[in-house]
């Protein structure tokens, strides 16, 4: 069948890969997909982003790949382009000369009349893949819109920088500042040690049990925002308690930074390039 030949397939590419591509409007973008198992492998979620030149974020999705419970597998795509989640049935799945190909298709794409799209994944026998895009609005002609050949992330551990811990003298306050000002907010305790979290998955642990000890003057935390339009409004947050802020704003062309401290003094430059 071809779900199974695609499931057997695609467990031979996890991992993350990156590349270049162009959308819809002409504009050239990063793209990075990870390709993971879930569930005992019965499925794949696929993470994949877009991002411009100067940071800007053209797509980001999550979308699982996996059997219905009819057994025909399906790709359910949600994405920051569209407003909902948006299900795919698989078309085929074919083995061509250098590569394998699934397409996955919503609606009918020989009609005008609706939204029709075809996403398609590629797999490469040198070990690359393409993601590609394909769709017609109603009324509208229905074409490749952007796609992009990305290759595997450098020959590496399969590693994930995942939590920094740190000491704190006032467990709640430090837990105030960085659920107000950084977003962070409150997964689990271990022993007295508060683990906070944000929505890119990133771990803080706060821990109450030592003291915190002077740093190298050139010791930081890095935050980095998505937007340069965003970099001001944070700002704006961070200045309203004046206490926290260490370093004002500085612009340049292509890097705008500043510098804040949380209430033990930790060193936390915030910044968009």
């Amino acid at each position: 069948m071809a779900e199974n030949s695609l499931t057997k397939e695609l467990s031979k590419f996890t991992g993350k890969y990156s590349g270049q591509g162009i959308n819809h409007e002409g504009d050239e973008f990063k793209g990075v997909l990870t390709i993971a198992p879930i569930v005992q492998s019965k499925g794949f979620e696929l993470s994949f982003l877009a991002t411009g030149g100067s940071g800007e974020i053209f797509h980001e999705e999550k979308t699982i790949l996996s059997p219905s419970i009819d057994e025909k597998m399906k790709l359910w795509n949600f994405n920051s382009n569209v407003p909902g989640m948006v299900v795919h049935e698989l078309d085929a799945f074919e083995i061509k000369d250098g590569f394998k190909v699934a397409t996955f298709t919503f609606g009918n794409v020989e009609s005008t009349s609706e939204f029709r799209e075809q996403i398609t994944l590629k797999l490469h026998n040198d070990g690359d893949v393409s993601y590609t895009y394909s769709w017609g609005l109603p009324g509208g002609e229905y074409k490749e819109r952007s796609g992009l050949r990305m290759s595997p992330k450098a020959n590496s551990p399969n590693i994930d920088l995942n939590h920094i811990h740190i000491a704190v003298k006032d467990l709640e306050k430090s837990k105030e500042f960085y659920s107000k000002y950084l977003g962070f907010r409150e997964r689990c305790y271990h022993g007295k040690c508060l683990f906070m979290t944000n929505d890119q998955g990133f771990d803080l642990a706060l821990d109450p049990e030592y003291q915190p000890e002077p740093l190298p003057s050139w010791f930081h935390i890095g935050v980095k925002v998505e937007s340069k339009a965003s970099i001001d409004s944070f700002y704006n947050k961070f200045e309203s308690a004046s206490e926290y802020v260490s370093r004002p704003i500085e612009r340049y062309d292509e890097f705008i930074f500043f510098h804040a401290v949380d209430p033990d003094g930790y060193k936390i430059e915030c910044y968009w390039e």
